[in-house]
């Protein structure tokens, strides 16, 4: 780490206690952008999947049901890979993780769109969801470590850009693929941007010791009656964590729902044109940017909270208003307020359980991170399911519920670090 030395000072400290570790406001900058590129590298990743699953449905004759359970895979890989990314993160760092997911998610996506048959595309895709969510937890746990190093929130910043990634992503390879570029030529060479974006952004990644150095404090600045850390396991079932688990389900199941079933609901239950079906998403996208970018402002001032709950009962709002309306400009706002309901939610959370009080080191936001990727993944073909048996509004009334839990539930959530927090 010679390349270090010059913005990260390390102080040696007596036999058995913990050296201090000083890290210049240019370097922890640095790092911020550095994790920021690998927010749009997976968001960009996960964008240029979207518009390619159609297409592989057609090439693998998969039905819709089909399809949906093609797509489990990748949520069964990222349950699977919730008990491991803890430890691998204690042990190895956020850095490291970070880099080597990095470099598997976006080379596994690209093998995905290009799989050839169901067996090996099911296969794909299931170690794509073991490293999705390691490298979620990974970044995640590398933007809580940023944000306390700035003494300012960050985290929505970051899940703002993975948004923009999204976009990116989609956009690029729709144009792309309408302008008759084959897959053998977009797909690799959309990679190997994301591949070199990474490894740009590698080095300027924090050290395990600066790390590990930050946690030795937090442990230092809480209670005494907490003991110090402990093994996750030594916790379950703990009723904080569960309940932020649950909410994290809750609240990416909404995301993905949105991602995969916004336009046929349209086109589907209000019989809106092909080449309008996609603004129900665009909206509601559009709104979730925009309420991230300017959401670390926006929890800072009202606490986190309230801003939980607050962003639950828009959510609710704007679901009722996309139900219940049958004007398209109406509808469209109810997917917009939708976005912004949801927008700092799953920052909030990640960075609430980030900072959980006697657990080792990465384990919560592991959870948390964990428990939201398999939502992410596994929610939005089963309610696919739910729609085949019950109707496409069905899903939309789902979300209404996991909206209103949102408001509910947060009270019931406790944040390590914000006082104010705890007041509303």
């Amino acid at each position: 780490m010679l390349e270090e030395i010059s913005d990260i000072s390390m102080l040696a400290a007596a036999p058995g206690s913990t050296a201090h570790i000083a890290v210049s406001a240019a370097r922890a900058r640095h790092a911020q952008l550095a994790v920021a590129v690998l927010f749009l590298v997976n968001g960009a990743a996960v964008g240029s999947w979207v518009p390619h699953i159609p297409e592989r449905a057609v090439a693998l004759h998969l039905n819709a049901a089909q399809l949906g359970s093609t797509l489990l895979a990748a949520g069964i890989g990222a349950l699977c890979a919730m008990p491991l990314s803890g430890t691998l993160l204690n042990r190895a760092g956020s850095r490291r993780l970070c880099i080597v997911t990095g470099l598997l998610f976006p080379a596994l996506l690209t093998i995905a769109i290009l799989m050839p048959s169901l067996p090996l595309l099911v296969a794909v895709l299931f170690v794509t969801g073991l490293t999705a969510a390691g490298m979620d937890v990974a970044m995640n746990s590398h933007g809580v470590l940023v944000e306390s190093l700035l003494g300012r929130r960050t985290v929505s910043l970051f899940h703002a850009i993975f948004s923009v990634g999204c976009f990116a992503g989609a956009g690029t390879h729709s144009f792309l693929m309408a302008e008759g570029v084959r897959d053998s030529r977009l797909v690799p060479s959309f990679g190997v941007v994301l591949l070199l974006l990474v490894l740009g952004a590698a080095s300027f990644l924090l050290p395990k010791p600066v790390e590990d150095a930050q946690h030795a404090a937090e442990r230092q600045a809480a209670p005494a009656a907490t003991g110090g850390p402990k093994s996750l396991r030594a916790h379950l079932p703990h009723p904080r964590l569960l309940l932020i688990g649950v909410l994290c389900f809750s609240t990416m199941v909404s995301e993905g729902a949105m991602g995969d079933w916004s336009a046929l609901f349209l086109r589907v239950v209000y019989k809106v044109a092909d080449g309008a079906a996609g603004y129900g998403y665009t909206c509601f996208a559009a709104l979730m940017v925009l309420g991230r970018f300017t959401g670390d402002a926006v929890v800072s001032r009202i606490g986190e909270l309230r801003a939980l709950r607050l962003g639950g009962l828009i959510s609710v709002a704007g679901l009722l208003l996309l139900l219940l309306s049958h004007s398209l400009p109406v509808i469209l706002v109810g997917f917009a307020l939708a976005g912004a309901g949801l927008a700092n939610a799953s920052p909030v959370l990640y960075r609430t359980a980030g900072t959980l009080p006697g657990f080792a080191p990465g384990e919560g936001i592991a959870t948390a991170v964990g428990v939201g990727y398999a939502g992410l993944l596994i929610g939005p073909p089963l309610l696919g399911f739910l729609a085949h048996r019950a109707g496409m509004a069905s899903i939309f009334w789902v979300l209404v519920a996991l909206s209103a839990t949102l408001f509910v539930a947060a009270p019931l959530v406790r944040s390590a670090h914000g006082a104010r927090s705890r007041r509303c």
